[in-house]
């Protein structure tokens, strides 16, 4: 039977009429003009003019022919083996329909891969029908786990059932390759032998589902162990012009109500043209507010743009940044959900009774008067942790502290482990061997490193070699010459740490001014790592005396080197950040310089637990809620609303997240679109209800248009016999490899054509013969 693949371009066949059309015209214009010369070539005529007609009718006709074979190479004529389908017990179809957002991308007919992949398989379920005999089909989403049809008889009105089935769907919001699909149609996979299966892998095969080739290249191996044919069908041309928004996050680290905050957006132009004035729509609570612009981003790039909110009450708030419109809609959008308290309240712990080492921190967190840093303090003795429930702070401070009772220390470790920030300054109070004993505790405890000693001055390590003091004049004398030696180094240097992050990119640093006279030195045998999960935040400058002969020309040679001063380490849900010198300028003047502030605030930032909103979550990410069974109702209600209106809503019951049995869970596996998800509970003793929000984006990297092109599939597919073919070429019969492309044949016929028509021109034609040279001419 035969088909074309473009029938569109068949009706152009009466363009072979052309040359009868071109031979009457010239018929037209003849002008008979009578000669008597002509008469014997009349006569010569008329004698041959059956051979002659004959020769003129082939020219015709291979002209005719040739224009023909060309509309039908365009039209591409395929012969269909109507056979083959038809071998076999059974004909199983498998198809793996690619329903990621990247199939949404809407080119300049409007026209989508979903809508091509959707009619290429109505056409294969049409041939399926008009074929008849015994056929079984199976229609499989890459993002589902369930079939929309598994093995299901094809009758007369299949393709009509199909085709109904498919206008049910749409693009899914996820980034699904194919996968896991592929291992769920293996299972699937009916193991008679003497059955042809195939299977349809029908996508815009995107070159990033394409990354992993090795996992996709051992399950299509698997199909072909099966004896299963596989046809790849892509359903994408030139790749559309695509914006998409990669991120949307909050780059001040407190968050709190009534205070400035500042957002950081990023656009990636997934596209091969600049894209410039990219317009940003903001919404703060779903309503608009001024918007931003970025100039200009080059193709392939990311470009960010920080903006400020500053919301006046505390709660749960969205932020939402919309693009206009382009080929994809579904990356355009991007939300986040902030969740503001009325402050940030921070428990500062001092043993002196006028809390002085307290009111240096809470000088830099809570200055009061008009300056709003979105902080509280309040200063207490270290007898406050043993018994006071610590749940209300977010974040503790140690200053001055030498002992604390057993009781503090376990509610200080269950206040880190539930996500709280702790901060440790240690001076001349602190005591190693409670320290190591008790919070350290070889590394179970929450202090981070071991300590060994305070580090000394040089005039301490020289006043320990005269037991009996150095006089004015000598000790004047050697602090000239000690001085002299000094490299000016800065005494604090920096790691790239958030804490750090404010002075990253300043060339004369205000730490630079700071010195530290005193800080506690870390065991010798210890070292940060991976093990221990404790980093180094900054280090310290301790000076060590090399040389000492007070007999010589220069008595004193002294060198010097850098030891941790900031550690961090996280201890269950929280961190906890020591610094090894004292909060006051008892031991240092870091106090007294502005840097002191700055680091303060970046350190209350860290330590302050992060909200459960500002956590990026993808669509098809679960949603896992934990509650206290004795303060809320086993029931819990999840809404999703979109652009603030509510989409759906759905009722569930908690099941048991200990074997206690006195903490309930839920486990949401629905996420599948984009939007903001409420999760309300109900407390027992009827207050208002507890709302925890959280914010559900798409993958931005679906939004990458780059297709895998027919070389790269082949080099990806070595060894693998697979059929390659369009959406648009695709009639369903492609699977068996039995039918006749004819169009192939058909060019090399064109060739032979061509080569006839000028053969026979060129006898038809008059040539005169070759005129020969004139004699006598010199």
């Amino acid at each position: 039977m035969l088909e074309f693949l473009n029938p569109a371009l068949f009706p152009f066949l009466w363009l072979a009429a052309i040359p009868i059309a071109i031979h009457l015209l010239n018929l037209t214009r003849r002008r008979r003009v009578q000669w008597a010369a002509m008469e014997f070539l009349l006569e010569s005529q008329r004698k041959n003019r059956a051979f002659v007609w004959l020769r003129q009718l082939l020219l015709l006709l291979l002209r005719m022919a040739a224009i023909a074979i060309l509309v039908l190479i365009f039209a591409r004529m395929v012969f269909l083996n109507d056979l083959t389908l038809l071998q076999g017990n059974q004909t199983h179809h498998m198809v793996i329909l690619d329903d990621s957002f990247s199939m949404s991308a809407q080119d300049s007919r409007s026209e989508t891969p979903f809508l091509r992949a959707q009619q290429a398989i109505v056409r294969l379920g049409q041939r399926a029908a008009d074929e008849g005999g015994n056929h079984r089909f199976t229609l499989l989403r890459t993002s589902q786990t369930q079939p929309d049809f598994l093995e299901k008889l094809v009758q007369v009105n299949f393709a009509q059932e199909l085709q109904q089935r498919l206008e049910e769907i749409s693009v899914s919001s996820l980034s699904s390759g194919p996968e896991s699909a592929l291992e769920q149609a293996l299972e699937w996979l009916p193991t008679q032998k003497q059955d042809q299966k195939i299977l349809y892998l029908v996508s815009d095969f995107r070159s990033k589902d394409w990354e992993d080739t090795q996992r996709i290249t051992a399950l299509l191996r698997e199909f072909e162990q099966e004896k299963t044919k596989l046809v790849l069908i892509q359903c994408e041309g030139a790749p559309p012009a695509n914006l998409s928004l990669s991120s949307l996050r909050s780059v001040s680290r407190t968050l709190v109500a009534d205070v400035p905050l500042f957002l950081e957006v990023a656009v990636t132009n997934f596209s091969q043209d600049p894209q410039t004035d990219v317009e940003l729509l903001i919404y703060e609570d779903n309503t608009l507010r001024p918007g931003s612009r970025i100039d200009l981003i080059p193709p392939g790039e990311t470009r960010t743009k920080r903006f400020q909110v500053r919301i006046p009450t505390a709660g749960n708030h969205t932020v939402r940044v919309e693009l206009p419109n382009d080929s994809i809609s579904l990356d355009n959008a991007r939300e986040t959900v902030l969740q503001l308290p009325l402050a940030i309240k921070t428990l500062l712990i001092d043993s002196s009774p006028d809390g002085r080492n307290a009111r240096y921190v809470q000088s830099a967190l809570d200055p009061g008067g008009n300056t709003k840093t979105g902080n509280t303090t309040q200063i207490e003795l270290p007898g406050f942790l043993n018994s006071n429930d610590l749940s209300e702070f977010q974040v503790i401070y140690l200053t001055n502290v030498g002992q604390l009772d057993p009781p503090a220390i376990e509610q200080l470790e269950d206040f880190v482990k539930a996500g709280g920030g702790l901060g440790i300054f240690l001076d001349g109070q602190s005591k190693a061997e409670f320290i190591n004993t008790q919070l350290y505790r070889n590394g179970e405890g929450f202090f981070p490193a071991p300590l060994s000693e305070p580090s000394k001055t040089l005039m301490d390590q020289l006043q320990e070699r005269f037991p009996f003091g150095i006089t004015p004049v000598l000790q004047r004398r050697w602090e000239e010459l000690m001085l002299a030696q000094d490299e000016n180094l800065p005494d604090v240097q920096r790691s790239v740490h958030p804490i750090f992050e404010s002075f990253a990119e300043e060339r004369n640093s205000l730490l630079d001014l700071v010195r530290i006279d005193h800080l506690w030195r870390l065991d010798p045998e210890w070292e940060a790592g991976v093990n221990n999960r404790t980093t180094v935040a900054a280090e310290g400058r301790i000076p060590e005396i090399t040389v000492f002969d007070p007999n010589a020309e220069n008595p004193i040679q002294w060198t010097s080197r850098y030891v941790p001063l900031v550690l961090d380490r996280p201890f269950g849900d929280g961190r906890v950040v020591s610094v090894m010198s004292s909060a006051s300028t008892v031991w240092n003047n870091w106090a007294r310089n502005p840097s002191y502030v700055l680091m303060l605030l970046e350190m209350q930032s860290y330590l302050a637990a992060p909200t459960e909103g500002t956590i990026t979550r993808q669509v098809g990410q679960p949603l896992v809620v934990e509650w206290d069974a004795a303060e809320f109702f086993p029931e819990l209600d999840i809404e999703r609303f979109q652009e603030g209106a509510l989409e759906n809503s759905v009722e569930l019951a908690g099941e048991a997240a200990n074997d206690e049995g006195d903490r309930l869970g839920v486990r949401y596996d629905s996420t599948f679109d984009p939007g903001i998800y409420s999760v309300a509970l109900r407390p027992i003793d009827g207050s208002e209800r507890s709302l925890k929000t959280f914010a559900y984006n798409v993958n931005p990297t679906e939004g990458n248009l780059q297709t895998v092109s027919s070389t790269q599939l082949a080099t990806i597919m070595e060894g693998i016999t697979y059929t390659f073919t369009r959406a648009g070429a695709f009639r369903g019969s492609d699977a068996d490899g039995g039918d006749i492309k004819l169009y192939d044949l058909l060019l090399y016929w064109l060739v032979i054509l061509l080569l006839l028509e000028q053969t026979f021109a060129y006898f038809q034609s008059y040539h005169p013969p070759a005129t020969a040279g004139v004699e006598g001419v010199s």
